[in-house]
């Protein structure tokens, strides 16, 4: 190791909290914009008896969309002129039944129909179906008023309250897709103490999602916020991390951008899924151990070394607690705490041997408190939401446990009858060979959708980088080591996924890519010692290539030509 790595050195000064303030405002703004509408359909009509909607006189119904909440039920649909006599409401099967599942909620649900009539009543056929709000149109798809709603059922004028929050034109803005149908809905049910739907993975993630929700209301806007506002927060974070490793504000800027502009980082951070707070957790546990390692190196005092290790270890607590992917860290940190305990003793003087020995002594004995008693113990509180169930029977420590086990067959036995058509084997991530498509709505000429893929100008150079290093550190080329410590924490977090036999998906990828940046910095880092202006060149290049997938990571209606333009591969999925 270098002296020059052991020099103190002011970590950040008045430039680099500019810097990171900058680039955070500036993302934020384009993370923000778009996200989705922060209002929708609160009061709901669970449809339990005969509900019949009144129209000021005889109407052509064209369409029927309704917005549902959590339930499942079989609702029929019949109309009449007279209120007597009533005709089911033709369908694809003779007669139109609305089929309402776990899949379908919160999502603006359009059925195209031909009647005349003046009355339409929903009559329930099985299960509970609570809808949130129902519309009509007619043939010109003008939204046709509602004069009253006639029930025995209290609660029945909810169905048609909120008629001007039903969209011209349902799309991502007003629902849910992909996996929020999972992740917003248990966040939901966290905060009405009612049983949660997705169990597979540990409740903090949700727990830290409900708090947008609690904040704008049960909408898109809410449920995606705490999301996109990780994604904001992991910015100055891997700049933190940069500026450890690389001491200069030029190659902490350049991680920080180039991770903003990273297609996954974008379009994962702004679904409400749970993989925001995982990934942020994982940065926070390799920023404290990176901590301890030059503490330790630099023979800073032992408090100084374990505070580094506590933080680490509450890192990893949040982690575990949020998702398992954040437990392969783990490895990662094992690793890295054995080199920095390995090389620091190999650094110490002959006369401070003993006192070394004595401190590798309390920090083990620390580390267990650290990373296995706190990280259990924010495990076991994360599941408290689940023991305050109000609308159903509560878990009991007994339920807990038998829910890691279930979670454990769960993702290790994940093979769906069918293959899923964007399903990716682990060794295509880095080349960007199969991204993920979130969501897709096309008509004759536009399209809107949402892929989930890589900058592949970072991704393709990232891993030609992490090669290229590795050839360098043979030919003994590279004057620092520490990118090993990069190399070892990003290979912790691909390596696993070798020995998964679930189905995988590019997504899995996400926590993988920060170190992938941080490598790639590396090598723009050593080209620049040969040609300064290597990296702005790739920063800028990235910029371009940002801007220009920026309407299919984005959801940003499009013209078809265009999404099918940017199809560099066969494989890449834009509608």
């Amino acid at each position: 190791m270098q002296q020059s790595e052991l020099k103190p050195r002011r970590l950040i000064g008045r430039k680099d909290f500019l810097i990171m303030l900058i680039v955070s405002v500036v993302y934020a703004v384009f993370a923000y914009c778009n996200l989705g509408h922060a209002y929708a359909p609160q009061t709901f009509c669970k449809i339990t008896q005969p509900v019949t909607i009144v129209f000021d006189r005889s109407e052509q119904i064209s369409e029927i969309r309704y917005y549902g909440s959590i339930g499942q039920g079989n609702v029929e649909v019949c109309y009449s002129d007279d209120n007597e006599h009533y005709s089911v409401v033709p369908g694809e099967e003779g007669t139109l039944v609305f089929e309402y599942a776990n899949k379908m909620m919160y999502t603006w649900r359009c059925t195209q129909t031909d009647v005349q009539a003046q009355y339409i009543q929903l009559r329930p056929e099985s299960g509970e179906m609570n809808i949130l709000e129902i519309a009509f149109f007619d043939a010109q798809g003008e939204q046709l008023p509602v004069s009253k709603v006639i029930s025995e059922l209290a609660e029945a004028e909810n169905i048609c309250d909120e008629q001007e929050l039903v969209p011209a034109e349902p799309s991502y803005l007003d629902e849910m897709y992909f996996d929020e149908i999972y992740h917003a809905r248990t966040a939901y049910e966290h905060i009405h103490q009612m049983r949660p739907y997705e169990i597979t993975h540990p409740p903090l993630g949700k727990i830290i999602l409900s708090v947008g929700i609690q904040i704008f209301g049960m909408n898109p806007f809410g449920w995606r916020f705490m999301g996109t506002l990780f994604g904001v927060l992991m910015l100055p974070l891997i700049y933190l991390i940069a500026k450890l490793l690389f001491g200069k504000t030029k190659y902490a800027f350049l991680a920080m951008a180039l991770f903003a502009l990273d297609f996954m980082h974008f379009s994962q951070t702004r679904i409400a899924t749970i993989d925001s707070y995982s990934v942020f957790f994982i940065l926070l546990m390799y920023l404290f151990m990176l901590g301890f390692y030059k503490a330790r190196m630099a023979g800073k005092p032992l408090a100084r070394c374990l505070l580094w290790l506590f933080l680490c270890g509450l890192a990893f607590g949040l982690g575990a607690a949020t998702k398992w992917l954040c437990i392969y860290a783990g490895i990662g940190l094992l690793v890295i705490f054995i080199i920095t305990l390995v090389l620091s003793t190999k650094r110490c003087p002959k006369e401070k041997r003993r006192q070394n020995r004595h401190e590798i002594i309390r920090i083990l004995l620390c580390c267990i408190g650290f990373f296995i008693a706190i990280p259990v113990c924010i495990y076991l509180v994360s599941y408290i939401p689940y023991t305050q169930v109000t609308q159903d029977a509560a878990y009991s420590f007994g339920d807990i446990l038998e829910n890691q086990k279930y979670m454990l067959n769960y993702h290790g036995n994940l093979n769906p009858d069918h293959v899923h058509p964007f399903a990716s084997a682990w060794y295509t991530w880095p080349l960007d060979i199969r991204p993920l498509l979130f969501y897709s709505k096309s008509d004759t000429v536009t399209v809107s959708t949402m892929s989930t893929m890589g900058n592949p100008l970072i991704w393709i150079g990232g891993f030609v980088a992490v090669i290229c290093l590795v050839v360098l550190a043979i030919r003994k080329k590279l004057r620092s080591r520490e990118w090993l410590l990069t190399l070892i924490f990003a290979a912790s977090q691909l390596l696993p996924w070798c020995f998964v036999s679930r189905e995988v998906f590019i997504y899995h990828y996400f926590a993988t890519v920060p170190f992938l940046i941080l490598l790639l910095v590396y090598f723009l880092r050593y080209q620049d010692a040969k040609h300064g202006w290597v990296s702005w060149v790739f920063l800028a290049v990235a910029l371009v290539l940002f801007i220009v997938f920026y309407p299919v990571i984005s959801g940003l209606p499009v013209p078809k030509e265009y999404a099918e333009g940017l199809r560099w591969l066969p494989s890449w999925p834009f509608y």
